[in-house]
């Protein structure tokens, strides 16, 4: 990790929490806390594993952070989606049952935190009866010191939590270079104007196929921004959001995540040995090879086939 985040020292700035509010609105006649937040299908993609959850939620992060920033608003993170195979549920808690990271705490990987959606715009949409569900993933500490905490944003709830007025924009409405990046002067230039200038929320719109490029031609005002929003730790993974990224600086950033899951594993195994956390843990039956895990154990299936047996809440989840 060290070498990638030495040769990605430009990058680096102040704190992801003092630069977001640095972020925050670009004049006295806009709202206080401009917001851009990812909607539709392809911002919660259901992904086999959590460990290419964790890929793939690093770089939307990073690339929707450095957009947040060409346009002066700051970034919400995604969701995860609630049917995801790799959170483990138990027949406690909310609804009959409590998903877990698939370990018992503290935990050191991934997971998903379940709850009705929250209030304000949101509220109207959840009707009678049980309502609409939302996902938000969950990190072990590790995890979210190297990548939950990667580019400065602001958590979902906060946006639930208050009334605001939105705009939606379809990721294939934004222009885009001939390489297939967005062009970052153009976009900037369409979402400076009516309806997309002034309100509080701007979504954009991820179709079931697509992902959030990068961006190119980023306006140096717009890179500075960029820049304060990653530590030193992260800031190896800047290079995601660059359509003209060096392809070393891309292969830190992989290698840089394969690092981090490599150590996952290892404390959940160093943990079980020694007892520290307890039996239950590495209960992870979907990609554990990728968390350098043994063979899952008879226990852990039973615990998994709780999981399976459940509704698939993200049918209920609104996109």
């Amino acid at each position: 990790a060290t070498p990638a985040a030495a040769a990605s020292s430009s990058a680096a700035g102040s704190s992801a929490s003092s630069s977001t509010a640095a972020a925050a609105g670009s004049g006295s006649a806009l709202p206080r806390v401009r917001l851009l937040q990812l909607s539709g299908p392809g911002a919660t993609p259901l992904l086999p594993t959590g460990a290419a959850f964790l890929e793939h939620d690093l770089q939307a992060r990073v690339r929707l952070a450095v957009l947040g920033a060409l346009l002066r608003r700051v970034s919400v993170r995604p969701r995860a989606h609630c049917d995801s195979p790799w959170a483990v549920m138990q027949q406690m808690g909310f609804r009959g049952v409590w998903q877990t990271p698939g370990e018992r705490w503290p935990f050191a990987g991934v997971g998903i935190a379940i709850g009705r959606c929250g209030g304000g715009a949101r509220a109207a949409e959840r009707g009678r009866g049980e309502g609409k569900f939302c996902c938000s993933p969950i990190y072990g500490r590790l995890l979210s010191k190297r990548q939950a905490g990667c580019g400065g944003s602001v958590h979902a709830s906060f946006v639930e939590s208050g009334k605001r007025a939105a705009v939606t924009i379809p990721l294939s409405a934004l222009p885009r270079t001939q390489g297939g990046a967005l062009d970052a002067p153009a976009v900037a230039k369409l979402l400076d104007q009516p309806p997309y200038a002034s309100v509080p929320l701007l979504r954009v719109e991820v179709g079931a196929e697509e992902e959030v490029p990068p961006l190119a031609r980023l306006p140096p005002d717009a890179a500075r921004r960029a820049e304060g929003l990653f530590s030193d730790l992260c800031a190896v993974h800047a290079a995601r959001a660059d359509a003209g990224a060096a392809p070393e600086l891309l292969g830190w950033s992989r290698a840089n995540v394969s690092l981090d899951l490599a150590e996952v594993g290892a404390k959940m195994r160093r943990a079980k040995e020694t007892g520290r956390i307890g039996k239950q843990l590495g209960h992870i039956v979907v990609g554990r090879e990728l968390f350098g895990l043994g063979e899952v154990s008879d226990g852990a299936q039973r615990h998994r086939d709780v999981w399976a047996a459940q509704p698939k809440l993200g049918r209920e989840w609104p996109p």
